[in-house]
């Protein structure tokens, strides 16, 4: 296994007896796009402003390319740190702000020029550096932010929910810019967010969290298809989340109906939360179903229709660009390895 580059080992984060972060083990490899990801609260921020050196923990130890760095002050670690307000200066034009931090360590005008010009080249603003933050948008802004980060060549960035206050589409194509320039940089990044459609576009490694613990760690499709429990499952993506009995391998009960699935290492007739994503879901007629019920509501969201249908033992959402007729009686299907078993916990 390639050598982290970070490597966090029972980390504990605690406030005014109020324990944030809960043993935390994680190691960050080299050149990774890592995510942490949850609601507010969970402890990510806490966890990357730890990693940036903005807070220490209570406990615990922080490995970085094998030296513990938990006492380092952040000006002098490897790191450098994108937040969500930009925090660039009024006073200063575009090139003036990206350079910041080479000018503070006496970097020679002709080096910190042309590194300027390479950052602006790699943020798409060429030609900007005279400009004023004021006359910049929200988007710019932000990659000026990035760019002056960048410029002190960090083996890390790490960047506290900095999409934040851009609207859905810039959002969105800032999504792919930031994962392009990771890739073209060669560095690794660290990300917080509690929007799981960006953490899935864009990381190579997911860490969900909630109320200061790891939940699971994961690549994003592993996430999505086989989250560890009903909190992953229910926080990434929609999902139908029942009780259901675990008759024995291969083979569980929900909605009083005995299915095939591909999961086995249970205990026979233990009690489970099976999951089922809604466009996993075949609406059929009402002979052909494993599980009959009625259209009850349906919402058009431009790509897919979202249906709720009615078994009396459960109302399921479903996916479809299909659309049944409101109040019809019709039949699910659900193929076997569309259902995922996971040992029963509370949420």
């Amino acid at each position: 296994m390639q050598e982290p580059i970070i490597n966090l080992i029972k980390i504990n984060k605690t406030f005014n007896n109020n324990h944030v972060l809960k043993d935390i083990n994680l190691y960050i490899k080299k050149n990774e796009f890592l995510t942490l990801l949850g609601p507010s609260g969970c402890g990510k921020t806490t966890t990357l402003r730890i990693i940036g050196g903005f807070e220490e923990p209570s406990d615990g130890e922080l490995m970085f390319e094998g030296k513990n760095i938990v006492s380092l002050p952040p000006h002098k670690r490897k790191v450098n740190t994108v937040f969500q307000k930009y925090a660039l200066f009024p006073n200063m034009n575009v090139g003036e702000n990206i350079a910041f931090g080479l000018k503070i360590k006496k970097v020679d005008s002709n080096t910190i020029k042309s590194k300027v010009e390479k950052m602006l080249k790699l943020v798409n603003l060429e030609g900007y550096e005279n400009r004023q933050i004021s006359s910049l948008s929200g988007g710019q802004q932000q990659r000026i932010a990035i760019a002056r980060a960048l410029i002190n060549e960090p083996e890390v960035l790490l960047l506290d929910e900095p999409l934040g206050a851009l609207d859905l589409k810039l959002r969105k194509d800032m999504q792919i810019e930031l994962k392009n320039m990771q890739q073209q940089l060669g560095i690794t990044f660290i990300y917080v967010t509690h929007d799981q459609e960006e953490a899935l576009a864009m990381s190579d490694t997911i860490v969900v969290m909630k109320d200061g613990s790891i939940q699971q760690i994961g690549t994003p499709e592993k996430i999505y298809n086989e989250p560890k429990n009903a909190f992953v499952a229910n926080f990434i993506g929609d999902s139908n989340i029942l009780s259901g009995k675990m008759k024995n391998d291969y083979e569980v009960e929900f909605c009083n109906v005995n299915f095939k699935c591909v999961d086995k290492a249970f205990s026979n007739n233990i009690d489970v939360d099976v999951v089922i994503r809604p466009e996993d879901i075949l609406i059929v007629n009402e002979n052909e179903g494993q599980i009959i019920g009625s259209i009850e509501n349906i919402t058009f969201l431009g790509i897919h229709y979202e249906i709720i249908v009615n078994t009396n033992s459960f109302r399921w959402k479903i996916k479809s660009i299909h659309m049944p007729k409101l109040g019809s009686t019709v039949g699910l299907q659900i193929n076997p390895d569309s259902i995922h078993i996971m040992k029963k916990v509370s949420l």
